[in-house]
């Protein structure tokens, strides 16, 4: 009786290692980062974000936003960013830019994978957030068939289309560190 419960429990716990390593679960991003998860899911981060911003040199009312990415994953992803955008405390948007990037996330970080240069009304004080608007899908079966299904119940009539979308996020080319230098 001891061996059977003791298989039992050896069972259900090498189930549940296995349930979260396949969906990417992890406890949580450190602070100060933004933690991703694909559209299909509500828990199992595959991306961290660690957004950074200054405000341009030389009084030009411009701050620079960057990205720097870990792909939790151990495959190659989809990931889309849009919109950068400060935020102040109160929730107000102190600078946002209508900017749009995508590319192929490798596993593993990624340092300065995106830019964008958002224009500002008034200096940016030290009280404010970096927010994107961001899509992440792992491009790696499961990842793939779960956005498939995922975006087939909400575009029944488009199976072709959602193909096609999985074979150009396919075709993207990887993200790259930019060349650019990091905040002080």
């Amino acid at each position: 009786m001891i061996r059977q419960r003791r298989a039992a429990a050896q069972l259900v716990l090498t189930a549940a290692l296995a349930w979260s390593g396949a969906t990417g679960c992890h406890r949580g991003a450190p602070a100060g980062t933004i933690a991703i998860l694909p559209p299909f899911s509500e828990r199992g981060e595959v991306v961290w974000l660690r957004p950074h911003w200054r405000q341009a040199a030389g009084g030009t009312p411009v701050v620079e936003v960057w990205f720097d990415a870990e792909n939790k994953l151990h495959s190659p992803l989809y990931l889309r960013l849009a919109n950068p955008r400060l935020v102040d405390r109160d929730g107000q948007i102190v600078a946002a830019a209508l900017a749009t990037g995508e590319c192929r996330l490798a596993s593993g970080s990624t340092l300065a994978m995106w830019r964008a240069e958002l224009p500002l009304a008034a200096p940016a004080s030290e009280g404010v957030s970096v927010a994107v608007d961001a899509l992440a899908i792992p491009l790696a079966e499961p990842g793939r068939a779960m956005y498939r299904e995922w975006a087939w119940l909400r575009r029944p009539r488009e199976v072709a289309a959602i193909d096609a979308e999985l074979s150009a996020f396919d075709a993207l080319p990887l993200c790259a560190s930019a060349a650019f230098p990091v905040a002080p």
